[in-house]
């Protein structure tokens, strides 16, 4: 199993269409590691946003989908996931948490549980572009 800081393998879906990603995480390695992944992958990122000044004007941009952690420092993402389930936006939610605990505004967004590695990101995005389908 790669860890966070592994680099993939670039990998390329061709039954799935690139797209445009949003990513917001307040740890800049994770933040830095997804935004590879993703363009590793042939999709554009979206950010990334650490806090939710940087997201919240992103949120309604063109985009795709996301990634979101939960917690941003002493703020959750909570806003931001009601915004992309009133936009019908496809979305994963990135946390060490258990996902029964969470706020039923991640209720819609894919589990994404941390830590994670290359493969369960890989996954996790094309189940994302599944639902644009």
């Amino acid at each position: 199993m790669r860890n966070l800081v592994d680099r993939p393998v670039p990998f390329r879906n061709s039954r799935l269409k690139m797209a445009k990603i949003l990513v917001v995480d307040d740890e800049p390695i994770i933040a830095m590691t997804m935004a590879d992944w993703l363009s590793d992958l042939g999709h554009e990122v979206v950010g990334p946003a650490s806090d939710l000044a940087e997201a919240l004007p992103l949120c309604d941009g063109p985009f795709d989908a996301a990634v979101l952690d939960v917690s941003l420092g002493s703020r959750t993402t909570e806003e931001i996931a009601a915004r992309l389930t009133e936009r019908d936006v496809p979305f994963a939610v990135a946390s060490g948490h258990d996902a029964g605990s969470l706020h039923p505004s991640f209720a819609r967004g894919l589990p994404l549980p941390k830590p994670f590695g290359f493969e369960m990101f890989r996954l996790t995005v094309e189940k994302l572009l599944r639902r644009l389908a």
